[in-house]
């Protein structure tokens, strides 16, 4: 069986990195796998860097000719996202590969052409069961699979904790931290509201907001204002943050869309407890076995939850162990990467153009 994996987003986020964990489980269990991407964005160099046959344009035509001339070289093309599904679709005439499409983000769809290029994919992956029950209520479709995304543990960073350690004088204070882009998606403004409100209860705390994005701007002034430039901290983007992530005592994420979570995977696989908003993907990810979930929008029962945690520290233990266990028996690169490969195997036998 041959693979081509197609990702042609700019910039580093999680959908890249699962994108290269995809391709390299896909290697190491013996099956011949190559990339499709954006030319000079880190996704090619993090490839190359790992030995994977790379195939970098850098535009939308180059990767449909180059879908014309060479797709039908590889049994299956796995779409990683929703425009790159559009050229293995568009193209399906000339290479006959089946075309499998996962799909990581939780936001209703509309149009006919969206629901004809669907109807042309052979089969729909969803990271999580909240983006399958969206799929499937826009599709029509009851053949959509669930497979989560990958955990590799990055080891702790010491050298850059220790760094931010003294860069931000946090000796003696509890560490609050997130790891989410300053997007609507991920309302920073809730997160914000629920650091104002926990600084009235537990002012010796710190919180570390690493991430950048559109929203930053208003957010830090909005901070200022409220006058939490020594509670609030805006760190800006950190590449291989999930190395940082043990710095934290406690991991909070506000967001109001949320396909999965995969920030909340980084937390859990270094055994810091959780705290997160039921949206999307997270409602069953952070259960009350691995974390404490709020609702959407909630800045008081965040705030509240996040208090909870710093009072309880045993339950907060038996969370992040619970949660730890769960992310290294559910979402190892072997377990993930078995399920692909009986769908791949499954979709080849039964592909049609």
């Amino acid at each position: 069986m041959r693979i081509l994996a197609l990702n042609f987003e700019r910039g580093w986020r999680g959908g890249e990195r699962q994108t290269l964990y995809n391709t390299q489980g896909l290697i190491a269990a013996g099956i011949t796998t190559h990339l499709l991407c954006r030319k000079g964005q880190p996704l090619e160099a993090a490839a190359k860097k790992a030995g994977i046959t790379v195939h970098a344009f850098a535009s939308k035509m180059a990767v449909l000719g180059f879908l014309i001339k060479h797709g039908a070289q590889y049994n299956i093309l796995h779409a990683q996202t929703s425009q790159i599904l559009t050229y293995c679709v568009v193209t399906k005439w000339f290479h006959g590969a089946a075309v499998v499409f996962t799909r990581r983000i939780n936001k209703p769809q509309s149009g006919l052409l969206t629901q004809l290029k669907y109807k042309y994919t052979n089969k729909l992956v969803a990271i999580s069961s909240a983006i399958k029950q969206t799929l499937a209520s826009f599709t029509k479709r009851c053949d959509i699979e669930v497979i989560s995304d990958v955990v590799v543990p990055k080891p702790a960073d010491k050298e850059r904790i220790s760094t931010l350690r003294n860069q931000q004088y946090l000796t003696g204070k509890t560490i609050i931290g997130t790891t989410a882009a300053f997007t609507a998606e991920k309302d920073p403004f809730t997160m914000l509201n629920a650091v104002e409100i926990l600084r009235s209860l537990e002012p010796n705390f710190v919180f570390l907001h690493f991430g950048s994005g559109p929203m930053l701007a208003k957010v830090e002034t909005a901070a200022k204002a409220k006058g939490l430039e020594q509670h609030y901290r805006f760190m800006g983007f950190e590449n291989d943050v999930e190395a940082i992530i043990p710095l934290f005592d406690l991991f909070v994420i506000s967001s109001k869309q949320e396909g999965l979570g995969s920030s909340v995977l980084d937390a859990f696989a270094h055994k810091v407890p959780v705290v997160a908003t039921n949206a999307g993907g997270l409602a069953a990810l952070v259960n009350k076995e691995r974390g404490i979930s709020c609702a959407v929008g909630d800045a008081a029962a965040l705030a509240a939850a996040m208090q909870h945690m710093l009072h309880h520290p045993e339950q907060a233990k038996l969370l992040a162990n619970n949660a730890y266990e769960y992310v290294h028996e559910e979402h190892s690169l072997q377990s993930i990467t078995q399920k692909y490969l009986t769908l791949f195997n499954s979709t080849v036998a039964t592909a049609t153009v």
